[in-house]
């Protein structure tokens, strides 16, 4: 995995074959705040392998889980104990390891699955979803994205390959900013922001509104569907894959959760529906972004996944 550049965001590096990867041995130490403007202390690193966590593989007597996902998984807003899957972890005493990059789609995950597996001997895997993986997941729908485009060249599985696209307007220029130039990065970054503003309706709203009868929409739907079938079909029969979404707008929440279906997944409710009762409460449960979770967030979210991996591994051990 050759490294090209070290982008503006410090905590990822771009990658040949991942498009961009979390930075390895990565360090923040200091204080955050919450969206509400408490501040936190938090410690945020990464291992050499660009990994929140990693379990130890050599500990038979524990289960070994490992999460993947996006910006959530990646967690750089809170400490690595403080974060969903450790917190899992504790609870069901499992070996948890963790893996995460902001802004990553489903064949990402897969790729970083795929070179792992061999090392971490899933007992279990768990994948983090958002529903702005669908945009990720399809080029065709990610070009048109207002909001959920990264600007930044990645793999895209297209009829069984996997292929290279920058999906953003200027792509030859947008490479070469990439590659060699910090200061034409930012120009172009900025310039991406002042689009989006302008740009409002995008292909978001036509989802919405269209659902499937979107072409680019159920497009993606099929290859979502196809890239969890892969992971399904790499990780050992006997090992369960699970599957939960942070966010739950429709129609996008429907189609992960019939994709995960079709793929043989364990879908997970309740995420959503959990932190919006806490902030329909008033308790705070995002970070200062105001998207990601601070350590609240990250414990209710630990709390209902608990609870269905241990209902669940226990009716799988006892078949």
């Amino acid at each position: 995995m050759a490294n090209w550049r070290t982008p503006v965001l410090q905590e990822i590096v771009l990658d040949s074959e991942l498009g961009w990867r979390a930075t390895e041995n990565y360090s923040f130490s200091g204080q955050l705040r919450d969206h509400t403007g408490n501040p936190y202390r938090a410690e945020v690193s990464t291992d050499g392998r660009g990994f929140r966590v990693f379990g130890d593989p050599s500990a038979a007597e524990r289960p070994k889980v490992p999460f993947l996902g996006d910006s959530f998984t990646h967690a750089i807003q809170v400490s690595a104990g403080a974060a969903y899957y450790s917190i899992v972890g504790r609870a069901l005493d499992f070996e948890t390891s963790a893996y995460g990059v902001g802004g990553w789609g489903t064949l990402q995950e897969l790729m970083v699955l795929r070179g792992h597996l061999d090392l971490v001997e899933p007992d279990a895997v768990v994948l983090q979803f958002c529903s702005n993986d669908l945009f990720n997941n399809y080029y065709g729908l990610e070009l048109g994205s207002s909001w959920s485009n990264n600007g930044l060249v990645r793999p895209y599985w297209e009829e069984g390959a996997i292929v290279y696209r920058l999906p953003g307007r200027l792509a030859s220029l947008r490479r070469f900013a990439n590659e060699h130039s910090e200061f034409l990065f930012l120009i172009l970054s900025r310039f991406d922001r002042i689009v989006a503003a302008a740009d409002r309706p995008g292909f978001e709203l036509r989802v919405a509104a269209k659902g499937l009868r979107f072409p680019p929409f159920a497009q993606t739907a099929a290859v979502t569907t196809r890239l969890l079938r892969e992971i399904r079909a790499i990780t050992p029969a006997e090992v369960p894959v699970f599957a939960f979404c942070t966010d739950d707008p429709l129609p996008e929440f429907q189609v992960l959760r019939s994709s995960s279906g079709k793929a043989g997944l364990v879908f997970i409710d309740g995420v959503p529906e959990v932190l919006r009762e806490a902030e329909s409460s008033g308790i705070c449960i995002r970070a200062a972004d105001g998207g990601h979770w601070n350590q609240q967030g990250h414990r209710l979210v630990a709390k209902v996944l608990s609870g269905v991996l241990a209902r669940e591994l226990i009716a799988s051990q006892s078949q």
